[in-house]
């Protein structure tokens, strides 16, 4: 592994707390993300608070890393009435295997991974995992509120957003790389069963 990169595995340190293009902004998640919206004049949107961080694998694990991430997700389920996420380190381990491998092509591409959903962030500097989640939960003010395949802008607008809240989406884990030379950092996220499902509605 070159020295110029540095990895970033949830799942396998512990201790430390760490933590697609958006042509505006330096920060760009797997599709344009703008600001996003105030839920403060409907009663329905008022916050409600996420259940506790749960795991769903056995295995090293830091809590510190994961639970500010996983706490975004959750918060935003539960204003949508959708179950809360667990933590699974193994999806954790692969998201962050293909981080680096992004990071090394310098290329913000999906892996066509089938068996779990996919969401990417790439950075020109520093970015934490909540940072990323935070710009794909901001896609809800370009979501039509229309089933998967049934928008003319469709999932290049907000796709990471509906896949965020996938009611049947049960685990996510999440990764991030970081090129020492570039400062870029690149974050994925990888979720079971995945979402996005053509003729389906998110939540």
């Amino acid at each position: 592994m070159t020295t110029l990169l540095k990895k970033v595995i949830l799942g396998e340190t512990s201790l430390q707390k760490s933590a697609s293009p958006n042509p505006s902004s330096d920060r760009s998640p797997s599709t344009r993300s703008p600001a996003g919206r105030d839920s403060s004049e409907d009663p329905k949107d008022k916050t409600i608070p996420p259940e506790p961080v749960q795991l769903a694998t056995e295995g090293d694990f830091s809590l510190n890393e994961a639970e500010a991430p996983l706490q975004a997700h959750n918060l935003a389920r539960a204003n949508k009435r959708c179950k809360a996420l667990k933590w699974d380190t193994k999806l954790a381990k692969d998201a962050a295997a293909y981080a680096e491998l992004l990071a090394r092509t310098g290329i913000l591409e999906h892996s066509g991974i089938e068996t779990a959903g996919e969401n990417l962030y790439h950075d020109k500097g520093e970015a934490t995992l909540e940072q990323a989640v935070d710009a794909w939960l901001r896609q809800e003010t370009l979501y039509d509120g229309k089933a998967i395949g049934a928008s003319e802008s469709g999932l290049r607008e907000w796709g990471d957003f509906t896949q965020c809240m996938w009611k049947d989406t049960v685990s996510v884990g999440m990764g991030r790389y970081r090129d020492e030379k570039s400062g870029q950092t690149y974050v994925v996220a990888r979720y079971t069963p995945p979402g996005n499902v053509n003729g389906e509605m998110p939540f």
